[in-house]
């Protein structure tokens, strides 16, 4: 099988629990696209739901802990990205659908890149600051 989304190292955060979350992530998101994998794409759907409602409560615990400024914010973009994937669940429940479509995987993935690539990197960077101020 060809992956859908391809881990690369330069996603990394350095913040090895949400790295590990993330690379888990990508691992699901590709089971999603993966058309020959004969698990149900509901069950798919519900352990990448699983496991994204699992990571936002690390994460958010994680932004607690640093006092990151925009974490209301950032909780909003968790809270509507559950929301949207909790709607295609219920969609593909309803229709019966067997795969997503090319614009529903590339919805994932583009939230993927937007919150997880470029709006984790923002506290990402606020935490090596705040760790590079310690004495």
């Amino acid at each position: 099988m060809v992956e859908f989304l391809v881990w690369r190292p330069e996603w990394l955060l350095d913040i090895p629990a949400l790295d590990a979350d993330h690379h888990q992530m990508v691992v699901l998101i590709n089971q999603l696209a993966d058309l020959d994998d004969p698990t149900p794409l509901t069950t798919r759907l519900t352990a990448l739901l699983v496991h994204l409602q699992q990571h936002f409560v690390i994460e958010r615990d994680f932004l607690r802990t640093i006092h990151y400024p925009e974490l209301p914010e950032h909780c909003s973009d968790h809270a509507l990205a559950l929301a949207e994937l909790i709607d295609l669940q219920r969609r593909v429940h309803v229709t019966q659908q067997a795969t997503l479509t090319i614009d529903e995987l590339q919805g994932i993935k583009r939230w993927f890149f937007n919150h997880v690539i470029a709006e984790d990197r923002l506290f990402a960077s606020y935490y090596r600051q705040i760790q590079a101020r310690q004495p």
